[in-house]
């Protein structure tokens, strides 16, 4: 069905008309709906639209395009520029063009492209014959070459060089020897000096060119000396030093402390000047301060003045290792260790238990456990903090039927950790269960299973051995959600998608690694059952009325072409009536094809599948065939109607032409019998002669 309609409002040249043929073309159209209705496009929403040239009015290849632009359109009229991307300079204009427009992947009728643009072509720079192009225009100004470098600026000898081989030879960018005559040669340079800038030394002599160089003997540079050339080897050695430059020699002066000296002459002024003054800067030398060298502070290194007995004033500071008192009261005190204070007295039932066990017989009767009678020992401190059983189990979180299973036989017999036939009831039969893995399982009765893996099948409900890989259900089975089951099965799922894991899914495995999986999907909201390939939506069946509606959303499709010529095939396809072989002859009959014979005209609706070796027919597909060869008969209909009322018309045209004819006939009969009256009164007997011979 068409959605837009379109006109050419203008297409022109959007360059200056020079000898070339044009980069780009201005396009601007009139878009409509297929109601008439002008198009306008939302802000920042443009139509995706396509442009294309052919050389023919339907079909073909198209020889330029298509170029893809996004338009903005108000109130129907668009502009745009055609060219942007691929320039039309590859087309020459000399044959008919048509302009084909798609909007939003549909085609429009092609708009044929005016005679104006050819034009262009006859404009080239061979087809002027008559004038000349003025240089406004990418032209000379001028019928001949010379007149036209003059226009130009380009006169040669004037605004250019002309030619000279010589000139040419240089092109190169080097200036060798062979290129050089004997006139330019050095020797030859006798006025004038060559400056420094180009490599000379802007000097007629050695001196002035030394100097202009910044190489003044004695001024700039050092001159030549045999003393300074033994020393250019980096090395002074006392060979190279004169007897005027030893160290015996310095009888002048001092060397300062920079250059490594002491810049004294004394001992005493050099000790000053290094900061080594002794008894100012360091320590004199003293046997006793050598006796304590080695670190050491012993008894025998002490005077007697210094012993621990001989300390007679003040007391020795905490902060300098003693108690800052001179008895041992005041010593505990200042060191915080105060007796009944700071610190415990000594008890003996203290040393009995510091041990870190608190037995029997270090127990008073006082504190024994029959002498608790009041409050009850809290949990924190390692009691139930209860008076009676009872609460200590409830406190405890030990209370038998809720927290910790009650005393039972049967699980007494199962404490030893084996399950023998002897210990299973008849439902769940001992030769049904081996070591490891459940095989062939069956499941009796109500069982709750959180997770079940099985390499082998799984009979719910039934006597059948299930086999291998294999789900037999007797009965109901209801599959994501508790409660009893509905049908005989029931697949309850969450309210999302097949896409997040929800549904229902059936897949095919071939072995080698390759899936294929259908999923079916009950929408909450509405009831409807959405089918899915894999991840995409493919239709769903209604829920109020059961009709199967199929996925055609614009968005999941490309290469929209419009269908066309329809009607000759669908003529051509049988239809019958029929039963399938498995139906018996007293139903009722169904109407429809055969694929083999409709592959022939429409094979696009013929599916083959090869596991069954069966062919199948989309017969909803036939219903949009059928829609378009409607259209068509339709569209005969309405030629064959207008047809028809023209017909009528020309009819009509007839029998008033008739009519007028049998009124004139009758009244020219009239006419007659009136002369033939007039005659036989004249000459009786003569008037039904002749009125006998003109009839």
């Amino acid at each position: 069905m068409k959605k837009y309609l379109t006109l050419a409002l203008g297409l022109a040249i959007a360059m200056p008309l020079l000898a070339q043929l044009p980069q780009t073309l201005s396009f601007q159209g009139y878009l409509t709906s297929d109601a008439g209705e002008p198009i306008t496009t939302e802000s920042g929403s443009p139509l995706a639209v396509s442009f294309a040239l052919y050389t023919v009015s339907s079909g073909g290849t198209a020889v330029w395009g298509p170029e893809p632009q996004n338009i903005s359109v108000d109130k129907g009229i668009f502009s745009t520029t055609l060219g942007s991307t691929e320039p039309l300079s590859v087309l020459s204009f000399d044959v008919p063009y048509f302009l084909q427009i798609t909007v939003d992947g549909e085609d429009l009728p092609r708009i044929p492209v005016t005679a104006g643009v050819y034009s262009l072509s006859a404009l080239n720079a061979e087809n002027i014959t008559t004038n000349t192009v003025n240089i406004a225009n990418g032209g000379t100004d001028s019928d001949n070459a010379i007149d036209a470098r003059t226009n130009l600026g380009l006169a040669i000898g004037t605004n250019v060089q002309g030619f000279d081989a010589d000139l040419s030879d240089l092109a190169d960018g080097s200036l060798s020897g062979s290129k050089i005559g004997t006139g330019i040669d050095a020797a030859n340079i006798t006025t004038n000096t060559l400056s420094i800038l180009n490599g000379g030394t802007a000097a007629s002599s050695a001196g002035i060119a030394r100097v202009n160089l910044g190489l003044a003997i004695g001024t700039d540079v050092q001159a030549f000396d045999a003393d300074l050339d033994d020393l250019a080897d980096g090395s002074l050695t006392g060979s190279k030093v004169g007897l005027g430059i030893n160290a015996a020699n310095i009888t002048t002066n001092s060397l300062a402390i920079a250059n490594g000296g002491t810049a004294a002459s004394t001992a005493g002024d050099a000790r000053t000047n290094l900061g080594l003054a002794i008894d100012s800067d360091v320590q004199a030398y003293d046997t006793d301060l050598d006796d304590l060298a080695d670190g050491s502070l012993t008894g025998s290194k002490v005077g007697s003045g210094i012993n621990a007995s001989n300390i007679t004033i003040n007391s020795l500071a905490i902060a300098n290792g003693g108690t800052a008192a001179n008895n041992a009261g005041d010593a505990r005190t200042n060191l915080g260790v105060a007796i009944g204070s700071d610190v415990q007295a000594f008890d003996a039932d203290l040393t009995d238990l510091a041990d870190g066990s608190l037995t029997g017989s270090k127990v008073g009767t006082g504190i024994n456990a029959s002498n608790i009678t009041t409050n009850s020992l809290a949990l924190a401190n390692g009691g139930t903090g209860a008076t009676t059983a009872s609460g200590a189990r409830t406190n405890l979180s030990l209370v038998p039927g809720t927290n910790i299973q009650a005393f039972d036989d049967d699980l007494t017999d199962l404490a030893d950790g084996s399950l023998t036939g002897s210990k299973v009831g008849t439902g769940i039969s001992a030769s049904n269960v081996s070591t490891g893995t459940l095989a062939d399982a069956r499941l009796e009765g109500t069982v709750d299973v959180t997770r079940l893996n099985t390499t082998g099948g799984i009979h719910v409900g039934g006597t059948t051995n299930p086999g291998t890989d294999n789900l037999i259900v007797d009965g109901t089975l209801r599959v994501g959600e508790d409660g009893s089951p509905s049908t005989t099965l029931q697949v309850v799922h969450s309210n999302g998608s097949p896409t997040a894991g929800d549904g229902l899914t059936i897949t095919g495995d071939d072995g080698g690694g390759t899936r294929e999986s259908w999923s079916f999907y009950t929408l909450p909201s509405n009831g409807n059952l959405i089918l899915y390939s894999g991840i995409n939506s493919r239709g769903f069946f209604n829920a109020g009325n059961g009709a199967y509606t199929q996925t055609s959303d614009r968005r999941i499709k490309k290469n929209l072409t419009p269908l066309d010529g329809v009607l000759k095939d669908v003529i051509q396809i049988p239809t019958y009536t029929y039963h399938f072989k498995h139906q018996t002859d007293n139903q009722e009959k169904e109407i429809g094809v055969i694929a083999q014979e409709l592959k022939q005209i429409f094979p696009s609706f013929v599916e083959y599948s090869e596991p069954d070796d069966m062919h199948s027919v989309n017969y909803a597909g036939l219903s949009v065939v059928a829609i378009k060869a409607i259209q068509e008969q339709q569209e005969i209909i309405e030629s064959l109607r207008s047809e028809i009322t023209a017909l009528k018309k020309q009819l009509t045209n007839v029998e008033m032409e008739r009519s007028g004819l049998n009124k004139r006939l009758n009244e020219q009969e009239h006419k007659i019998e009136t002369l033939f009256k007039m005659l036989s009164k004249i000459s009786p007997g003569s008037s039904e002669l002749i009125l006998s011979d003109i009839k």
